[in-house]
């Protein structure tokens, strides 16, 4: 049975989940439903981070991967190094940053570069937020990062595991 009382949750399909930050049970919580690698986007000095992380996710048997994207300051290069991540964790594997922003921002992105219809993908992301409709002072570059017309789309297919409910996309 899924966490859901992690902050944040949200399964993408049987290979995904998401949610903002965890907590020290969260680890064990993760490893309890197969959850193989954590992909942690969240600033380790952050005050909500989950101090020594990488050591929870060791002691539960989850390969441990931290990309720090500090919020007021994205980088293409934090997305490029997600894609390569994501690419190749061991699955299940479950995303998480703070409140599931940065997270849901980086699929939505993902989701449209491999050739995820816009109108899917950004269903995920609304269930979290939608930086491009926010009066948030620090959302205006994830704003931008999101805008569709600035999507490439490479017209390749979603890979399985990142398709809603588990279903290939055409």
């Amino acid at each position: 049975m899924d966490p859901v009382t992690i902050s944040g949750w949200q399964r993408i399909s049987p290979e995904v989940t998401t949610s903002g930050r965890l907590k020290e049970r969260d680890t064990q919580r993760l490893a309890m439903i197969g959850v193989r690698s954590v992909i942690d986007l969240s600033p380790p000095d952050h005050p909500d981070s989950l101090g020594n992380e990488a050591d929870h996710c060791a002691q539960a048997g989850i390969a441990y991967i931290n990309i720090p994207v500090t919020f007021d300051d994205l980088r293409e290069e934090d997305y490029k190094e997600f894609c390569d991540a994501l690419e190749h964790a061991r699955r299940p594997v479950h995303l998480h940053c703070i409140a599931n922003w940065r997270v849901s921002a980086f699929l939505y992105r993902y989701h449209l570069e491999h050739g995820m219809p816009e109108r899917e993908a950004r269903k995920l992301m609304r269930e979290q937020w939608l930086p491009d409709a926010t009066d948030h002072p620090d959302a205006r570059p994830w704003g931008e990062f999101v805008t569709p017309a600035k999507q490439v789309n490479t017209g390749q297919t979603a890979p399985p595991m990142l398709s809603p409910g588990g279903t290939q996309s055409t």
